[in-house]
């Protein structure tokens, strides 16, 4: 499974089950840990890129995703606003990211960076900046004889930094369970009809 070079090859098993398992990794100058998430999914490569772009649906399979919307779209760059509860006294967070689809021409991968793009909203009232986010979507075509399965390897690998005064311990308590979640929501919505039936020109199916 391809990684994101900048955490480097020491990953920690936190967790597992037969569909998921969980990783994390100490990421240097950070008091928070990074995570990579990794699993198989039965869908198509531009099913699970529409799945991915359906950011009013992040609630149903994001855990912890309270609302979230896309507002721009240009194909192979999207750009969402997501708000996320927290327990209180903590303020919720909101989010504004930028995510950029890639494809190599020989092996089929498709790679979605993301980063925040704090400058392009403005906070929302009451909520609490999420100060970084530095993560990727990997998904890898699973072929048989080189023919298609209907299967895709997926990692999901992300540091984030909540902002605000949240110390590292805390975080790092939701570093594998909310992750582990939302990939398991993943494994559920994305066999829907409204994302294996969606077209992409940009994307090239093996």
């Amino acid at each position: 499974m391809a990684r994101h070079t900048s955490f480097g090859d020491n990953w920690k098993l936190e967790k597992k089950d037969s569909e998921v398992s969980a990783y994390t990794t100490t990421v240097p100058g950070s008091e928070f840990r990074a995570y990579k998430i990794e699993a198989i999914a039965e869908s198509t490569l531009t099913g699970i890129i529409a799945h991915q772009k359906d950011a009013a649906n992040f609630p149903k399979w994001m855990d912890g995703v309270k609302s979230s919307e896309c507002f721009k779209d240009t194909g192979d760059a999207y750009y969402t606003h997501s708000i996320a509860p927290a327990p209180w006294p903590v303020k919720d967070r909101d989010s504004v990211v930028e995510s950029l689809i890639t494809q190599d021409p020989d092996t089929l991968e498709v790679n979605i960076r993301f980063t925040a793009k704090n400058e392009l909203r403005k906070p929302v009232k009451g909520c609490e900046r999420v100060a970084t986010i530095n993560g990727e979507w990997i998904f890898i075509p699973i072929l048989e004889n080189g023919n298609a399965t209907g299967k895709v390897k997926v990692a999901y690998i992300n540091h984030v930094n909540p902002g605000g005064k949240v110390p590292g311990w805390l975080a790092n308590n939701f570093a594998i369970d909310v992750p582990f979640n939302t990939i398991k929501g993943l494994l559920k919505v994305v066999k829907e009809p409204q994302y294996q039936k969606a077209t992409m020109d940009f994307i090239k199916e093996p």
